[in-house]
């Protein structure tokens, strides 16, 4: 049965909504506002639902922890405040209030497939970095990243491989092939670029073995 947080201060509002959301594999529950944060690290829940208008700050803290990071969230929005919706509000789906049961029903369903349809073998992990190997994403703390090509292949294949050491010669010809009539200072290049886009001072993920080559940190 999946787990869905509520996150509402308005809980009496919701109790007709869930009984005319007939979904008998899930499990609906009211969380306030104050205790999201704690309600959300300690329970395991498949999908969160803002009942709220200023979402941005349990937002970003949804998306900056292991727990809650790939957790998709649903914001309920009255449609008359519609023009408050951001691209970068890092929410996964939208509905308007006043919220119909069977609208919800949907969506909710919608949400909870797509993320129990990954496949987490084509999904790599690491501290606070997503790499979706389907979609060609790779994501910093929930945020999207832009790489090149050659930038994501090279990541994708160190990461493949956390913990093993690759000399420049190697990742040449894995990461652009036999043919490929460069010299190791690309590696060099494309690390130093890919450096700047996936690590910070919270950050950092591949490891330089001087005269030796790289790896991805375990």
């Amino acid at each position: 049965m999946s787990k869905i947080a509520i996150v509402t201060a308005k809980p009496d509002q919701w109790k007709q909504i869930k009984k005319g959301c007939k979904d008998e594999n899930s499990l609906f529950y009211c969380v306030f506002p104050e205790e999201a944060q704690t309600q959300l690290e300690a329970g395991k829940v498949q999908l969160v639902i803002l009942d709220m208008e200023d979402i941005i700050p349990i937002a970003k803290w949804m998306r900056g922890h292991d727990a809650t990071r790939d957790i998709p969230i649903l914001w309920v929005l009255p449609r008359q405040k519609m023009e408050a919706f951001k691209p970068d509000h890092k929410v996964s789906d939208l509905i308007f209030a006043p919220v119909d049961p069977e609208e919800l029903f949907c969506r909710v369903r919608r949400l909870l497939w797509q993320t129990q349809n990954t496949d987490s073998h084509q999904i790599i992990k690491g501290e606070g970095l997503t790499i979706d190997l389907v979609k060609y994403e790779v994501r910093l703390d929930g945020e999207l990243v832009n790489l090149t090509y050659k930038e994501y292949e090279l990541l994708k294949f160190l990461a493949s491989n956390k913990g093993k050491v690759f000399t420049r010669e190697v990742l040449l010809n894995k990461v652009w092939g036999y043919d490929y009539f460069g010299g190791t200072r690309t590696v060099d290049v494309h690390i130093r670029r890919l450096r700047s886009k996936i690590e910070d001072a919270r950050h950092t993920y591949i490891d330089t073995l001087r005269n030796i080559g790289y790896r991805f940190k375990e």
